[in-house]
């Protein structure tokens, strides 16, 4: 499947589909090499022990263009995906210490979603996740495939959802029966000045904010929200810049208090480090307590009003917030 020979197109529009087929196209059992464009057929047995110091390495898998549902194209993918999966498992050095699991595929079909999850689940691994759903779609097309796709793994394995993300997202998944989840969203949001609470995200380079004197979140138990309850060492945080535009924009005497609103949007527009780390411990504090709280809402099936503390996960979701039923709502980690 290469198109280096393909003569030069005169079409510009033709063009650009030749160099999006050459960027996707991988010699059959080959992994394409992005870093120099080439592609290395080791690469696969090479993936689980380039990872020897992580405890949960992902075999190697086809990547396509978001939105590239193209049923022939998802077909070979997966059907590659399965092929190398094989192979990772054969060259895994470390099963009794590191848990490899298998990526069940498909895009948006859900045809192509059970056929993957039929090959991939056949192969015996610790556990299994759900990948390619997190890459722009809609959150109803997420919730769609993940309830399609969460029954057919096992149910007395992990069940990883890579990639998401969201409250709403992550409350579908657990209601569908997801048990895993990974994201970059609490700190890639944090260095960007957006904080998250239970009704919405607060985005702290916002003017209003300049005279707030308030924490991030009120009752928030977080470094920044709550600083005395874990002993944080950043100093009293009194003194700014004389180019403050903000006569508040300073944090209240004392380490017991919390960083303002107004401080930390001035450490935004100041470009000052201390930003960015305050809303990322925030908003990874955020999320403990959202997963925690789904962990004992499963012991406790009160989803009415799991709902009315975390508006923001539930709006638009089932009324009732009632789980699928037998394998859904089971771990949540």
């Amino acid at each position: 499947m290469a198109f280096d020979d393909c003569p030069p197109s005169v079409d510009p529009a033709q063009d650009a589909v030749n160099q999006t087929r050459l960027r996707h196209a991988v010699a059959r059992d080959a992994r394409a090499m992005h870093s120099d464009g080439g592609s290395d057929a080791a690469a696969v047995e090479q993936s689980p022990i380039d990872q020897t110091q992580a405890e949960l390495p992902r075999f190697s898998k086809p990547r396509l263009p978001r939105g590239y549902d193209h049923p022939a194209r998802l077909k070979l993918a997966n059907e590659r995906t399965v092929r190398w999966l094989e192979r990772c498992k054969a060259a895994h050095g470390r099963p009794h210490d590191q848990a490899l699991f298998g990526i069940v595929q498909g895009g948006a079909s859900e045809e192509t979603r059970t056929w993957s999850a039929e090959r991939v689940c056949g192969i015996e691994l610790p556990g299994y996740a759900i990948g390619g759903v997190a890459v722009g779609e809609r959150s109803d097309d997420i919730a769609r495939v993940v309830r399609h796709t969460a029954p057919l793994l096992p149910w007395e394995k992990p069940r990883y959802l890579m990639g998401v993300g969201y409250e709403r997202d992550i409350l579908a998944a657990v209601l569908a029966g997801v048990d895993m989840f990974d994201c970059v969203l609490p700190t890639r949001n944090g260095r960007n000045a957006n904080a998250f609470t239970p009704t919405g995200q607060v985005r702290l380079r916002n003017a209003r904010f300049a005279e707030d004197s308030g924490p991030i979140q009120e009752g928030c138990d977080c470094a920044a929200c709550s600083p005395s309850s874990h002993d944080a060492a950043f100093g009293d945080g009194n003194e700014i810049p004389n180019n403050s535009r903000s006569s508040r924009a300073s944090r209240p005497a004392g380490n017991d208090s919390p960083f303002t609103r107004a401080y930390i949007r001035h450490l935004f527009l100041a470009g000052e480090m201390l930003g960015p780390i305050l809303v990322s411990l925030h908003n990874l504090r955020y999320f403990q307590r959202f997963m925690s709280d789904l962990r004992a809402t499963i012991s406790t099936d009160e989803w009415g009003a799991f709902a009315l503390r975390w508006p923001i996960a539930s709006a638009g979701m089932p009324a009732g917030l009632v789980p699928l039923g037998p394998g859904a709502s089971g771990h949540a980690a």
